[in-house]
């Protein structure tokens, strides 16, 4: 994979022998850089002129990638095309085999955190999977089922206290996942 220097760092393998390194700093600033362990090349991901930032998070069997672009979330697609998903303040952060995405988005007016946990289908549609109910969540995986993996966290009093991990599909909805006792922080991932 070549030399590593600091700033380089493996965010994702995907099943299709493909490596991510999901921030390297470049030329135009830190990118995202996908390897092909079949071919032994890498490639910097694009980003759109005057981009300033940009970082991948997951890379799936075909070689898509996906993350974002300063703080718009994007799909890297195969091909080296790149899709905005769908405004600002909004992340990716795992893809399925079947091009469906989880992430999150962050509410108006919501900057220091207050998120809700989304699905991109693989046709561009967005869902929001579980408003926060005073909080903010995230959804941070996503399998070949269509079954994503999050958390909300909770405020009480106006104090953040923890976080409550969910599983969700389209056929179940939400299910709130059990938290240990004396445990004060949980996330599914």
């Amino acid at each position: 994979l070549g030399d590593f220097k600091p700033g380089k760092r493996i965010i994702s393998v995907g099943d299709g022998g493909f490596v991510l390194a999901g921030n390297v700093n470049g030329d135009s600033g830190p990118r995202p850089l996908l390897y092909s362990v079949k071919n032994g090349q890498a490639i910097w991901l694009p980003t759109p002129p005057r981009c300033q930032f940009a970082l991948a998070s997951s890379v799936n069997k075909k070689g898509e990638a996906v993350g974002c672009n300063e703080n718009n979330a994007v799909l890297w697609r195969a091909n080296g095309a790149i899709a905005d998903l769908g405004g600002r303040e909004a992340f990716a952060m795992d893809l399925n085999d079947q091009g469906a995405i989880a992430g999150y988005k962050v509410l108006p007016g919501g900057y220091g955190g207050y998120s809700t946990p989304v699905v991109w289908n693989a046709d561009g549609g967005m869902i929001a999977i579980a408003p926060p109910q005073g909080g903010f969540g995230r959804a941070e995986a996503i399998n070949n089922k269509g079954e994503v993996a999050g958390y909300e966290f909770q405020i009480v009093n106006g104090t953040h206290t923890s976080e409550r991990p969910f599983k969700w599909s389209r056929t179940a909805g939400i299910v709130w996942l059990a938290v240990p006792d004396g445990a004060n922080t949980s996330v599914a991932q």
